[in-house]
């Protein structure tokens, strides 16, 4: 056997490793998701109408009724999707590139780590590397994801079914070393390692594609009735200037003017009354970047305690402008989610 020969299998080798690696990546379509958002009983199926008017027959009003039904199909369309579901941005800034991930664990089980490992394009779609080291991916560590509630009461479902979607960045991760490049422009996930609490490990992971993870997926059905229920629509709609087009990925993310985090930390208030009752956790607020760069439409989608919700809303209103997210090359409105962390010392 010829050196050539050998080089050929040794290159061959390589690429078929790299191409399983990738394989390893699917995608999960907003329009694969089963159960969508249904605020009339009309459009509700046989089975769940028996269940409103049950509801109903109990003393529940029709708002509460409806509820409870789209509390079902949320838990019916985690059953059914993809046991790990991601999307993700990210934010350029002086001091780094900065992903922005949204990952969904969909299985009961607690991931007790997931590593997650990125690439960077610039606007020519070749890969860039750190101006620093070199390097070409960057890699993220995160632990302790729970997952969808095993519970099959309603009660139990709508008290614990959010916690399933975690909203993760650098300061989420157990590791993660800065990635410094200006000319960075797009992100792509090359490999991921999922390790559960039970000790098994998959390196399967599927992205959400043609559509907006919150509105569009597995936790549709009760996303889009609180944001319909606080008169907060997660949807791309218009104001009197007829261009107002809300966008959940730009061209360009709007970024901080600074450290958001320091900021947070140095605006928040801890409730008293929440202190008191050894309220913490990490609440996540969700609201739009307008064209001059200021805050708006800020929401909570994912609760802690009635306190800290209201803290942390406040604190993401009063923020200062930030800069605007482009597309074509123009200032636009964009959806941004930030996690607002209360901690007691």
């Amino acid at each position: 056997m010829n050196m050539k020969y050998l080089k050929f299998l040794a290159v061959f080798a390589l690429l078929f490793s790299s191409m399983q690696s990738i394989a390893q990546i699917s995608e999960y379509s907003a329009y694969s998701v089963p159960e969508k958002y249904v605020e009339k009983v009309e459009d509700m199926n046989p089975p769940e109408i028996k269940i409103y008017n049950q509801f109903k027959d109990g003393g529940a009003n029709d708002s509460v009724a409806v509820y409870l039904i789209n509390i079902g199909r949320t838990h019916n369309n985690l059953i059914v999707a993809p046991s790990t579901l991601i999307d993700y941005s990210f934010t350029n800034s002086e001091d780094g590139v900065h992903p922005e991930i949204v990952l969904v664990n969909s299985t009961v089980k607690t991931i007790r780590e997931a590593s997650l490992t990125f690439e960077f394009l610039n606007d020519y779609d070749k890969i860039i590397y750190d101006i620093r080291t070199g390097n070409r991916y960057l890699t993220m560590t995160f632990k302790n994801l729970v997952g969808r509630p095993s519970a099959d009461t309603y009660d139990e479902i709508y008290k614990t079914i959010f916690n399933c979607i975690h909203h993760l960045t650098g300061k989420e991760a157990v590791s993660a070393e800065p990635f410094v490049n200006s000319t960075a422009k797009s992100i792509r996930l090359v490999k991921s390692r999922i390790t559960y609490d039970d000790g098994t490990v998959s390196t399967k992971i599927t992205r959400f594609v043609d559509g907006d993870i919150y509105r569009d997926g597995p936790l549709a059905p009760m996303y889009n009735y609180i944001m319909r229920n606080y008169k907060k629509r997660a949807t791309e709609y218009s104001d009197n200037s007829g261009d107002c087009k809300v966008y959940t990925i730009a061209d360009r993310m709007p970024t901080f003017k600074g450290n958001v985090n320091v900021w947070l930390a140095q605006h928040l208030n801890y409730p008293a009354t929440a202190a008191e009752t050894s309220a913490q956790g990490k609440v996540i607020v969700r609201f739009i970047i307008n064209k001059d760069g200021s805050v708006s439409d800020a929401a909570v989608i994912r609760s802690v305690d009635p306190e800290l919700d209201k803290e942390a809303v406040r604190v993401i209103n009063s923020m200062p402008r930030w800069n605007p997210g482009m597309s074509g090359g123009k200032p636009v409105r964009v959806w941004f989610t930030l996690p607002v962390t209360f901690k007691l010392q």
